[in-house]
C-alpha cells in the first residue's frame, strides 16, 4: 500500500461513522506497508523483546510458574501440565479523524495449566493508556478460543454457555515510576449490569536481584539490563555523551551477578543446565542490542557471557541489523511523505498533522521530523 493510498484511506475515514471502519490483522510476517507505519518502539518490541519472552516459554514453560505464584499467589507442582496457546497478531486500524494506527501483541504469552486454568502475559516497554482495552480484547479472544475447544471436547455441555476469561498480567519492562498496581476498565452491559475488569501490573525493573533470586523469577533476567538503558545513548545538544565509568563498572558487575544467580539456581535444582545456559544466551542477546552503539562496553559485557554460551556473534548482529533495516524503512517513508507534501504545496501544519496520524507520532516527534526534512526540501 502506497503512502498515497494511506492518505486516501485517512480522508475516506473522515466521511464515515465515528467508529473503527477497518480492522485488519496480520499473523506472522508483517507486510512492508505496515512496517512503514510501525514506530521504532513497536519494531524493537515486536522483533526483540517478543523473541526473548517467546523463546523462554516455548523452551521451558515451567519458567512461568514462579511468575504466576508472584502475581496470582497460585502454586502449581513442577509436574503440572502446561500447554501454550498461540494468539499472536498485529492489528492495523483506521479511525475517524485519527488516521491509521497499529495495535500489536508484542510478547503475547498465553498458557493453559491443567484442564481449565488459563494465564495471559503481555510484555510492554512503556506505559500505554489504551493497554487495558487491548488486554480486554485479547482476553475475550483467548476465552472464546478456549470455550470452543472445550465445547468440542464436551467439557461444558452440562453447564450451558460459559466464557472462561484468562488471568492476565501486564509486565512493564522499562524504568518507570508511579506505576499503578493494576489497570482497570468498567464494563457496562446493555441490561444495566456492570463489571470492573482489572489487570494486575508488574513493574519488572522494580525487582532487586535479591527478589529475583528469592522468588525464582529467572525468566525476567534477560530483561533486567533494560534498567541501564537510561544511561546509554544519552545526548546533550544532539551530541551523544560518553558513558560514565561508574555505569560501565555497575553494568559489568550486574551481568556477573545475573550469572551467579543462574549458577546458584542450577545448583539448587530450580534451573536445569540447559535452561540456565539459554537464559544467559538471551541475556547476551539483549545486551548486544542495548549496547549496539557502545562497542567497547559491549565487548566487555559480552566477554563475560561468551565463554558460557559460546553464542555465534552473527546471530546477535542479524537481529540488530533487522531492527535497524526496518526502522530505516519507517524513517524513509516519513521523509518521502514530507518531501511530497512540501512539493505539492501542502502547508507545514497539514503535513505535520498527517504524519502524526499515519505514522503514530507524538507531536514533538512529528515536529522534529518536519524540521529535519521540510527544510531539506526548501533548500
Amino acid at each position: 500500500m502506497s503512502i498515497e493510498n494511506l492518505t486516501q484511506k485517512k480522508n475516506d475515514s473522515k466521511k464515515r461513522h465515528n467508529t473503527i471502519v477497518e480492522d485488519v490483522r496480520y499473523y506472522g510476517v508483517i507486510p512492508d506497508q505496515i512496517i512503514e507505519e510501525m514506530t521504532p518502539e513497536i519494531i524493537e518490541q515486536y522483533y526483540l523483546w517478543d523473541e526473548v519472552a517467546k523463546k523462554e516459554i516455548e523452551r521451558y514453560p515451567w519458567l512461568i510458574l514462579p511468575l504466576i505464584q508472584e502475581v496470582f499467589h497460585k502454586v502449581y507442582s513442577e509436574s503440572a501440565e502446561i500447554r501454550l496457546i498461540a494468539t499472536e497478531y498485529v492489528v492495523r486500524r483506521i479511525h475517524k479523524g485519527s488516521g491509521s494506527t497499529l495495535n500489536s501483541i508484542f510478547a503475547d504469552i498465553a498458557v493453559q495449566i491443567g484442564d481449565r486454568d488459563i494465564y495471559h502475559m503481555e510484555c510492554q516497554m512503556n506505559k500505554d493508556k489504551g493497554m487495558v482495552l487491548r488486554m480486554l480484547e485479547y482476553d475475550i479472544h483467548i476465552g472464546m478460543v478456549h470455550r470452543i475447544e472445550n465445547y468440542r471436547k464436551k467439557a461444558y455441555t452440562d453447564m450451558g454457555h460459559e466464557l472462561v476469561m484468562p488471568r492476565s498480567v501486564i509486565l512493564y519492562l522499562n524504568n518507570m515510576n508511579h506505576m499503578p498496581v493494576e489497570e482497570t476498565c468498567l464494563i457496562k452491559f446493555a441490561d444495566g449490569t456492570t463489571h470492573e475488569y482489572r489487570i494486575p501490573v508488574m513493574n519488572v525493573q522494580s525487582y532487586t536481584m535479591e527478589m529475583i533470586e528469592k522468588k525464582h523469577l529467572n525468566m525476567l533476567i534477560p530483561f533486567l539490563p533494560i534498567r541501564f538503558r537510561k544511561y546509554l545513548n544519552s545526548k546533550r545538544n544532539g551530541v551523544r555523551q560518553p558513558i560514565a565509568e561508574v555505569v560501565r563498572k555497575d553494568l559489568t558487575e550486574f551481568i556477573r551477578e545475573c550469572i551467579m544467580i543462574i549458577d546458584r539456581e542450577k545448583e539448587n535444582g530450580t534451573l536445569t543446565d540447559a535452561a540456565g545456559k539459554d537464559i544467559i544466551e538471551l541475556l547476551d542477546m539483549t545486551c548486544g542490542y542495548l549496547l549496539k552503539n557502545e562497542p567497547d562496553l559491549k565487548k566487555d559485557v559480552r566477554g563475560i557471557m561468551r565463554p558460557i554460551v559460546m553464542l555465534q556473534s552473527e546471530r546477535i548482529e542479524t537481529i540488530t541489523e533487522k531492527i535497524e533495516i526496518i526502522t530505516e524503512k519507517h524513517m524513509n517513508a516519513i521523509r518521502k511523505f514530507i518531501e511530497k507534501g512540501c512539493s505539492s504545496g501542502q502547508s507545514h501544519q497539514e503535513v505535520k498533522e498527517s504524519i502524526q496520524d499515519i505514522f503514530s507520532l507524538e507531536e514533538a516527534e512529528a515536529e522534529e521530523k518536519m524540521e529535519k526534512y521540510w527544510k531539506q526540501e526548501d533548500e
